[in-house]
């Protein structure tokens, strides 16, 4: 098996990837089975809100959701508490609200994952404590970002609105805070920033020309009556404007967590997660 990945987040909790097998037991003699699983294990000190529990489940998921571009869910979850200064642990099976996906992919290969772990086996640790400790700062620019994979429900017009809402958040909250900067300018910057990553696949030429694209369907969306406005007519163009906005939020997000750049610049030209941007 696996080694097991022991990560010490801070003072008061600790994280455990753990590779574990099982032998299903069979009346046939002539077949012999063995599977292999993997569990994510968050140990605490202490007493921890049960909120906060659910909230490092849900944000561990989005940091592999952000890897593999999929949203993975978990097949279980169990609670293990002490009570008083005994030493038994008790177990609680958790049950929970979960929408999952359309399609549920049962087997993902390495290759088909735009960040497998083999390629930042080194900087895994470091890449898990940031992003697990930074999860109350960055809610403005995740939630709308990682809500267009785990809600398969939405109009191609939501997801559009909640990427260009989490590109803004983005750089709000993580480039430049000042209020005085109009939405086109944060988008741009955001473009220019990360070019490099992304426009192999993308060839985007001006910058300020696609920022305002953006910034015009978002207004007409947000302002607009869609009706009037005919805007069903675009929604191919819709579609891949949005799928490059999920490209280049996704490059940021790797990057602003320790990913290196010429890393995920090959693996978006390498994979086939966003070949139908290519032109």
């Amino acid at each position: 098996l696996p080694d097991d990945i022991v990560i010490k987040l801070n003072d008061k909790s600790n994280f455990t990837i753990r590779n574990s097998y099982e032998i299903p037991i069979k009346n046939k003699r002539q077949e012999f089975e063995i599977k292999q699983f993997s569990s994510v294990r968050i140990d605490h000190k202490g007493k921890v809100k049960f909120k906060k529990i659910l909230r490092d489940i849900l944000h561990f998921q989005n940091l592999l959701t952000l890897f593999i571009q999929y949203s993975p869910t978990p097949n279980s979850v169990e609670l293990y508490f002490k009570e008083g200064k005994k030493q038994d642990l008790h177990k609680v099976e958790v049950f929970y609200s979960l929408i999952k996906p359309q399609r549920v992919k049962e087997k993902i290969h390495w290759s088909d994952m735009l960040i497998p772990y083999k390629l930042i086996k080194e900087d895994f640790s470091q890449i898990v404590i940031e992003w697990m400790n930074e999860k109350d700062n960055m809610s403005n620019i995740l939630n709308p970002f990682f809500s267009t994979f785990h809600s398969p429900f939405f109009y191609v017009s939501d997801k559009f609105l909640n990427l260009a809402k989490s590109m803004e958040a983005f750089h709000r909250d993580r480039v430049n805070s000042s209020r005085n900067i109009f939405f086109i300018d944060r988008i741009e910057k955001v473009l220019k920033d990360y070019s490099r990553l992304y426009n192999g696949l993308t060839k985007i030429r001006s910058k300020r020309v696609f920022a305002e694209r953006v910034k015009n369907m978002r207004n007409l969306f947000t302002h607009s009556n869609q009706i009037e406005d005919k805007v069903d007519k675009d929604n191919m163009q819709l579609y891949r404007m949005s799928s490059t906005l999920q490209l280049i939020m996704t490059c940021a997000l790797l990057n602003e967590f320790g990913v290196k750049k010429s890393l995920i610049r090959n693996q978006v030209e390498k994979t086939n997660i966003f070949i139908h941007l290519e032109k």
